[in-house]
C-alpha cells in the first residue's frame, strides 16, 4: 500500500504531498481543486500499458484530443517533468514534440508538430530504473514502446482501476470478462448481487453484453437497464473481486440511492485487507455513513483538498478519530 504520496507538475496541481495514507482514503474540497487529479495521478503511478493511459484520458475525452499528452502537464508547461513519487518510488514524465518510432522502422508525423505525440516514462526505485515509452500516432491509435529503439512490448494487467460516472459500463465488463473464468469468484458475485437485492440471481455475459438473471421473470435483462446505483455497486465490487489492488472511485455518491450507501461502505472496510481505496465525494450522506458502520482501527483518512491564496493546491488531513470526532459534532468538513 501507498504510504506517502507527492504528485509535481500534474496537470492543475504544482505541487501536493498527501502523507500518512490510510487503507481507505477519501477527498472532500469545494469544485475545481484538483480532487479527480489526485485520482488520475496515482492510477498514472501504477499504469502498466497505452490501454490504462488511454483510460486516464478519457476521463475527461482526451484520448482524441491533438493535445492529450500536453494536456497532462501542469499550465501546459511541459519544460518541467511530472514527478509522481510514492513512498520513494518515483514516476518521471517528460515528452518528445518530434516524430514517433513505430515497430518496424516506420515514422508517423503528428498531426500537429508542435505538439507532443510521445511521452516517456520513467520509474526509478531502489532496485532498479526502467523506461516505458506510449505514443501516439493517430486520432485513435496508441503504440506501446520499450526504451528508445521502437520496438513494441507485451503489455501487464494492471493492479489499479479508476472508476468514475462515464466508464462504469465498460470496467463492468472487462472484470466481468475475468471473473467468469472462476467459478469461485462467479459464486462470490453471485452472493454480491444477492447483498443488493434478493432478487438478483445472477450476472452473466452473453455476446460481450451483461445480462442479469432475476426472480420470477423468464427472460435476462440487458445490465445497461439497471438503476445506476446497482451499476455502480456492481463496478466496484467487480474491481474488488477481479483482484485490483488500488481501487479509485471518483464521486462515488453518484447514482447511489441513500439506502445503499452504508452497505457499499461497509463492503470496502469488510472486503481483502490488501485493497487500498482512494475516493473523491462531495456528498455529506457520505461522511455521515462512516459513524454508523463498523470501522477498524486507523483504516480511514480524510483529506480536505483546496486552493491557497496563491492558487496552488494544498491539502489538510483528517484521521480516523478526528474524523469522527468533527462528524459527531456536525462540523462541515467539505470545504
Amino acid at each position: 500500500m501507498i504510504k506517502n504520496l507527492e504528485i509535481t507538475h500534474f496537470k492543475g496541481i504544482k505541487n501536493l504531498k498527501l502523507d500518512n495514507l490510510s487503507r481507505i482514503n477519501i477527498f472532500v474540497g469545494k469544485p475545481n481543486t484538483c480532487k479527480s487529479t489526485i485520482l488520475e495521478a496515482i492510477c498514472l503511478y501504477f499504469a502498466q500499458n497505452q490501454f490504462d493511459l488511454r483510460d486516464i484520458l478519457d476521463v475527461r475525452a482526451m484520448s482524441f484530443e491533438s493535445d492529450c499528452f500536453l494536456s497532462l502537464f501542469h499550465n501546459y508547461n511541459a519544460s518541467k517533468n511530472i514527478v509522481i513519487n510514492a513512498d520513494n518510488n518515483a514516476l518521471s514524465i517528460t515528452i518528445d514534440n518530434n516524430y514517433i518510432m513505430i515497430a518496424g522502422n516506420k515514422t508517423y508525423p503528428s498531426d500537429d508538430e508542435s505538439l507532443p505525440n510521445r511521452i516517456t516514462l520513467d520509474y526509478h526505485n531502489r532496485e532498479m530504473t526502467f523506461t516505458r515509452n506510449i505514443a501516439k500516432y493517430d486520432q485513435v491509435q496508441f503504440e506501446f514502446l520499450m526504451g528508445n529503439k521502437g520496438s513494441s512490448i507485451d503489455y501487464k494487467s494492471s493492479c489499479v482501476q479508476l472508476i468514475s460516472q462515464n466508464n462504469v459500463l465498460d470496467k463492468t465488463l472487462k472484470n466481468l470478462t475475468q471473473i467468469l473464468e472462476s467459478k469461485k469468484k462467479f459464486n462470490e458475485l453471485k452472493e454480491v448481487c444477492k447483498k443488493f437485492s434478493l432478487n438478483i440471481e445472477s450476472l452473466e455475459l452473453v455476446k460481450n453484453k451483461i445480462i442479469i438473471r432475476k426472480k420470477h421473470i423468464d427472460k435476462a435483462i440487458n445490465f445497461k437497464l439497471s438503476g445506476h446505483g446497482f451499476q455502480k455497486y456492481i463496478a466496484i465490487q467487480s474491481c474488488i473481486l477481479s483482484g485490483k489492488k488500488y481501487i479509485c472511485i471518483d464521486e462515488i455518491e453518484n447514482g447511489l440511492h441513500f439506502e445503499s450507501i452504508k452497505m457499499v461502505l461497509q463492503n470496502l472496510i469488510d472486503c481483502d485487507k490488501n485493497i487500498q481505496f482512494f475516493i473523491t465525494t462531495h456528498n455529506e450522506e457520505i461522511l455521515n455513513n462512516l459513524t454508523k458502520i463498523n470501522l477498524n482501527k486507523n483504516e480511514v483518512s480524510l483529506f480536505n483538498i483546496f486552493e491557497n491564496k496563491n492558487g496552488d493546491i494544498e491539502s489538510v488531513r483528517f484521521s480516523q478519530d478526528e474524523l469522527l470526532q468533527n462528524l459527531s459534532v456536525e462540523n462541515e468538513l467539505r470545504g
